[in-house]
């Protein structure tokens, strides 16, 4: 999107002008915003688990064991390669 900005900068003659519309103009919109709202989401998980398990070291344990997992496999298909 940035390089179409630039083209566009680059190019446009007098009196064009330029927008973004439909679902570019969403993801232009709603650029950054992911990394939040996944923080957001890893933070209800974490305090739902600490209400279930009635412990704040626990729920730790059980949100590191799915990067540990993913992260083995990943190693695992490396070496077999």
């Amino acid at each position: 999107m940035d390089n179409m900005e630039k083209l566009f900068a680059k190019n446009k003659l007098p009196g064009m002008m330029f927008s973004w519309t439909g679902l570019a103009l969403e993801e232009h919109e709603s650029a950054g915003k992911a990394i939040i709202i996944f923080g957001l989401g890893l933070l209800v998980v974490y305090l739902t688990l600490s209400a279930q398990y009635e412990s704040f070291f626990l729920p730790f344990i059980i949100l590191m064991a799915v990067p540990m997992a993913v992260l083995a496999r990943w190693r695992w298909s490396l070496r077999a390669a």
